[in-house]
């Protein structure tokens, strides 16, 4: 564990090399760079935390073959591009932060293999298009935060099928329509 520390400078690749690593916690720092690859090789981690860094560049699609992931935090950094379609391996993963980022695109339709996630968070980004539809299959999603981008379109109507969802934060797009109350009942 070294969150919350003053360190600074990249993230060195060997640490990809630590392949009985459980759990990277490196957020609260001063971490600059690109996330390195190699840390698509901690194929034993299960909670990978760098937020709350300086880190640019894109999101590995290596991170997708860490199919242990159950957590996934990288929000309040500088990332760039597309979410990688790639992170629809992480089968396993509950909770996935990438807010507070400048990563543009769409949502990846490929979200909808994350089955056991609750907590997704991709606010304050620079994503765009619609949703995709099959986002309403994710059955434990619980928190879903979206807002200040600028995704545009109709609410698909599938979140109406979101039993467990509690948390709905769309703020600040260009959505034109949200599935009604007789759309969502029927």
């Amino acid at each position: 564990r070294l969150e919350e520390n003053q360190f600074s400078g990249h993230i060195p690749a060997e640490l990809g090399n630590l392949d009985r690593l459980v759990i990277v916690y490196m957020q609260h720092n001063q971490l600059t760079g690109e996330i390195p690859r190699d840390l698509g090789q901690l194929i034993n981690v299960n909670d990978l935390r760098l937020n709350n860094n300086r880190l640019t560049g894109n999101i590995p699609p290596e991170l997708g073959r860490l199919t242990n992931l159950t957590k996934l935090y990288l929000g309040n950094n500088q990332l760039i591009g597309r979410i990688p379609e790639e992170l629809d391996g992480l089968v396993v993963v509950e909770e996935m932060s990438l807010e507070n980022n400048m990563l543009s695109g769409s949502v990846p339709s490929g979200l909808n293999n994350l089955a056991r996630i609750w907590y997704l968070n991709l606010g304050n980004n620079r994503l765009t298009g619609a949703l995709p539809a099959n986002l309403g299959m994710l059955p434990e999603l619980y928190s879903l935060s979206l807002q200040n981008n600028a995704l545009e379109g109709r609410v698909p109507d599938s979140l109406c099928y979101l039993q467990e969802l509690t948390v709905l934060n769309l703020n600040h797009n260009k959505f034109i329509a949200f599935p009604s109350i007789n759309d969502c009942i029927t």
